[in-house]
C-alpha cells in the first residue's frame, strides 16, 4: 500500500520497492470493458492505514501520524475511431484522519477530458479541459482549472512533436492565473 505523509500529497505516498514500508496492505478492483476502438473502465482502491503507521522522530522533526483511511474511485474512457479520439477521466480520494478533516485534504478530486482529431496522417489537434482539486472538503474555492490547445506532428507513428498552450485559472483569486507555451517530443515504444 501507500504511505502518504501528513502533508496530505497523495504523490508522494508511492514508495520505492526496496524500501517500502508494508505495515498495511492495500486492495484495487477495476471493472474494464474494451471493444475495438473504445475502453472504459471503473477502478475502487481502499486502504486502511495508508499512512503505514508512521511512528515519532523526534531527530527527523516528524510527529506521530497513522490511522489514515483512504479511498481512491476512479472512472476512465477511452475513445479512437479513425481521425477522432476522446479520453476522460474523473478520480476523487477520501481520506479520514482528523488532520485532513480539518484543512480540507479529505477530499481530493479531478478531471480531465481530451478531444482530438487528427487533420492529415502526421498533423493532428487537440483540446483539453482539466480541473484539480487538493483541497476539496473544505469550503474555500481552490479547484486549479487548465485549458489546453495544441499541435501534434508525427515524424513517424511512433514518435511525435508537440506544442500547445494552456490557459492555468485558479479559483483562489489570490493566485495569478497563467499562460503556459509548451513544447514537448514523445516516444512510444
Amino acid at each position: 500500500g501507500m504511505k502518504i505523509p501528513d502533508s496530505g500529497k497523495v504523490r508522494s505516498g508511492r514508495q520505492k520497492v526496496g524500501n517500502a514500508v508494508n505495515n498495511d496492505w492495500a486492495g484495487t478492483i477495476r471493472f474494464k470493458k474494451t471493444a475495438p476502438g473504445l475502453e472504459y473502465a471503473f477502478t475502487y482502491h481502499k486502504q486502511t492505514d495508508a499512512a503505514q503507521s508512521q511512528q515519532a522522530d523526534a531527530e527527523n522533526d516528524i510527529d506521530e501520524f497513522n490511522g489514515l483511511a483512504a479511498t481512491l474511485m476512479s472512472g476512465h474512457v477511452d475513445y479512437n475511431q479513425g481521425p477522432v479520439s476522446m479520453q476522460a477521466l474523473y478520480a476523487e480520494w477520501d481520506l479520514r484522519h482528523p488532520t485532513f478533516d480539518a484543512n480540507g485534504k479529505d477530499k481530493q478530486n479531478g478531471y480531465y477530458l481530451t478531444l482530438g482529431y487528427k487533420v492529415k496522417e502526421n498533423l493532428g489537434i487537440f483540446v483539453r479541459s482539466e480541473m484539480y482539486d487538493t483541497t476539496a472538503g473544505d469550503s474555500t474555492d481552490s479547484a486549479v482549472n487548465t485549458e489546453t490547445f495544441g499541435v501534434n506532428y508525427y515524424i513517424h507513428p511512433r514518435v511525435v512533436l508537440k506544442a500547445d498552450v494552456q490557459n492555468v485559472n485558479y479559483d483562489d483569486t489570490s493566485k495569478e492565473d497563467q499562460s503556459v507555451f509548451n513544447l514537448g517530443f514523445g516516444f512510444s515504444y
